[in-house]
């Protein structure tokens, strides 16, 4: 009888339990592949699609497991192979209080995409630090080392070490990384060499392929950045850096190649004079002949034919109408 009534009061918990996470459910699984779980209250079971998400679940992947979760305000989470995170808090608590998102990417690598909520209520941590996004879509890696490298598409994060020191990166291909008491922009990926982009693609698997993501968490040009690398004035959205926006114009004095040198007369071409006078002198107008007063022919002398000795100037041209 006892061990009965212990039956009944654990299976009145787990379910009491479940109606209270049901009530606070924060997100779903709209994708999942093979080899991922969940473990909420001490529970684990199985993500399939259509789970819901809770505060303070924690969800973990196997080696070729992945799961895409959609919160409430459209923010977009996923979970790649051989990862773990933790939902710590979220922008409406279950008691009607305000929180902050808020995730703990305990290890492995995850695409981020902001929603809806305010910019400044988004916060993730990693075990070598904490990043405060703005509007931001990246990806992020965190190593079994805690180092955390991350990988920015848009927007603006800022990376924090748990020594208090913080970076901020911007831009599109922007890296930063955050390990023990250090944080630190790395530059662009148009800065790296092809061996250096080839070992980053170990890391962040969807910008070196998203086929495996639905179209909600592709990024627009996000294979770009390691494919290539490209260079600093391809892979940045704004002016070129100084050392290459100087490096195409023309010295001083120096005539802009492709461009009319007004210093010089138009020669029409190679070879040709050009006009008298250089390219500044104007062209005189064109002038009209006088219409001649109706006359009555003179008899033809010398056995002309009615016109010898006329001419008349026209456009710098002599005509005679001798018919000779």
């Amino acid at each position: 009888m006892r061990q009965f009534i212990q039956r009944v009061l654990i299976v009145f918990l787990v379910l009491t339990s479940a109606t209270h996470a049901m009530a606070a459910a924060v997100g779903t699984a709209i994708d999942v592949d093979p080899s991922a779980s969940s473990i909420l209250e001490q529970v684990q079971g199985p993500m399939l699609v259509g789970t819901d998400i809770f505060i303070g679940q924690k969800v973990v992947t196997g080696d070729v497991g992945q799961v895409e979760i959609q919160f409430a305000d459209d923010t977009r989470m996923v979970v790649g192979p051989h990862s773990s995170l933790v939902i710590q808090d979220y922008l409406l608590r279950d008691n009607g209080g305000a929180g902050q998102f808020a995730v703990s990417a305990l290890g492995g690598t995850f695409r981020f995409i902001t929603g809806n909520a305010a910019k400044d209520r988004y916060k993730l941590t990693t075990p070598t630090g904490t990043i405060g996004v703005r509007g931001t879509e990246f990806d992020l890696a965190v190593d079994a080392q805690g180092k955390t490298t991350m990988l920015l598409y848009s927007g603006a994060a800022k990376l924090c070490a748990v020594s208090g020191k913080c970076t901020e990166i911007a831009d599109q291909c922007a890296i930063g990384e955050i390990s023990d008491g250090s944080s630190e922009a790395k530059g662009y990926t148009g800065d790296l060499t092809k061996d250096q982009r080839k070992a980053l693609k170990q890391q962040f698997l969807y910008s070196a392929s998203q086929v495996s993501l639905t179209k909600g968490s592709k990024i627009k040009n996000a294979t770009f950045c390691l494919k290539t690398g490209g260079t600093l004035a391809d892979a940045l959205e704004g002016p070129l850096p100084t050392s290459l926006s100087h490096a195409t114009a023309a010295p001083s004095g120096t005539p802009n190649v492709g461009q009319p040198n007004t210093n010089q007369p138009d020669t029409g071409g190679p070879g040709t004079p050009g006009p008298v006078g250089g390219p500044d002198a104007p062209t005189p107008p064109t002038v009209q002949p006088p219409t001649p007063p109706p006359h009555t022919p003179e008899p033809p002398s010398n056995g002309g034919d009615g016109c010898a000795g006329h001419s008349h100037q026209n456009g710098g041209n002599s005509q005679n109408c001798n018919g000779k």
